[in-house]
């Protein structure tokens, strides 16, 4: 009896081994597909990163050049105005020195007077 009992015990100790040797082998196995998923993730995650940046540097370099675009505008629209402002007073001047040459014998239109006279008030 003794024998047989040892023999069970023998028959469960290497099955024990041989289920512990399983999963050894089938954690093994499984760590390596997980690692193998992991390097493909991490490569989606590089290429995704590297999507990003150059995504980003487009929209900045759109940005900047939006910005200097509208200051360029801005810039062109506020020249404009100041030269239409100096045109018009130049235009003016002009206008009051062609005023200022003419003889004085050109005297203004006489405004009307009142029927009563130059003293009447």
């Amino acid at each position: 009896m003794k024998s047989s009992l040892n023999a069970i015990f023998a028959v469960a100790i290497v099955a024990l081994i041989g289920f512990e040797y399983w999963q050894y082998r089938h954690n093994q196995a499984e760590t390596q597909r997980l690692e193998q998923q992991l390097v493909a993730l991490q490569q989606s995650v590089d290429a995704l990163s590297q999507q990003l940046n150059s995504a980003k540097e487009e929209d900045a370099a759109s940005s900047l050049g939006n910005l200097l675009e509208e200051a360029n505008k801005a810039l062109v629209d506020g020249w404009s105005v100041m030269v239409d402002a100096v045109e018009r007073e130049l235009q003016r001047a002009q206008q009051q020195i062609e005023e200022s040459k003419k003889p004085k014998s050109e005297a203004p239109p006489e405004t009307p007077q009142s029927h009563y006279g130059p003293g009447a008030l």
